[in-house]
């Protein structure tokens, strides 16, 4: 009994914490807002490691874009600084510019959460 406890144990204590096994290659895509509240929200990761991100309100829309990196279970964005001559790859007549400053998410399996506020949820659209 004593020989078995110490198997259990030694296995127990060789056990090592596992994180998510993401390289940046499966995080690239479509992710949507999940849920009415998330609706009109839209990421897209490129494997050059550049993002655009929307909030559509209706007949205007709020968005940036920027760089990404992977850190383990955590999607770092980080948009890019405006400045006088920018020309940028979408119209923003009617948009509001969002920062993003080292914003981080929580990556689940294909679902993304923004962890500051919690507010912002999306999943990878197929």
């Amino acid at each position: 009994m004593k020989l078995l406890l110490g198997i259990l144990f030694l296995t127990f204590i060789s056990c090592k914490t596992q994180h998510l096994n993401l390289n940046s290659e499966s995080l690239n895509g479509k992710y949507v807002g999940i849920g009415k509240t998330n609706a009109g929200i839209e990421l897209r990761l490129t494997d050059n490691n550049e993002f655009k991100f929307w909030i559509r309100k209706g007949h205007s829309s709020d968005f940036t874009q920027g760089t990404w990196k992977n850190s383990k279970d955590t999607l770092i964005l980080n948009s890019k600084t405006l400045n006088g001559t920018d020309s940028l790859t979408y119209a923003l007549s009617s948009a509001t510019w969002i920062v993003f400053k080292n914003s981080e998410w929580k990556i689940n399996e294909n679902k993304l959460t923004e962890i500051k506020n919690g507010k912002w949820k999306l999943k990878k659209a197929e």
